[in-house]
């Protein structure tokens, strides 16, 4: 399934509203995600969903190093573009 970056910034936003019991509309994609009072093991739950939904392998620390919702997503879009060209190259 191909994603967009807006699909992939709503999976974050999905996720982090059930962790936190919210609604995903209270999610603001531009907050750094240290806002959210999320723990470690919340953040390494959410990098393993994307995983999961975006069958790819995502580095533990995605979130340390584009520390918000909206940066975060436009590397993943980034990444799996670059993956898919060299798929089909």
């Amino acid at each position: 399934m191909q994603h967009t970056q807006q699909s992939s910034s709503q999976l974050m936003k999905k996720e982090i509203a059930s962790i936190l019991n919210v609604s995903p509309a209270q999610i603001d994609e531009h907050n750094n995600i240290d806002r959210f009072s999320l723990n470690s093991s919340a953040i390494v739950s959410l990098v393993g969903m994307l995983e999961d939904e975006l069958d790819a392998q995502l580095s533990p620390s995605l979130f340390f190093e584009y520390p918000t919702i909206a940066e975060a997503s436009k590397h993943l879009e980034a990444e799996l573009l670059t993956n898919n060209q060299k798929a089909t190259a």
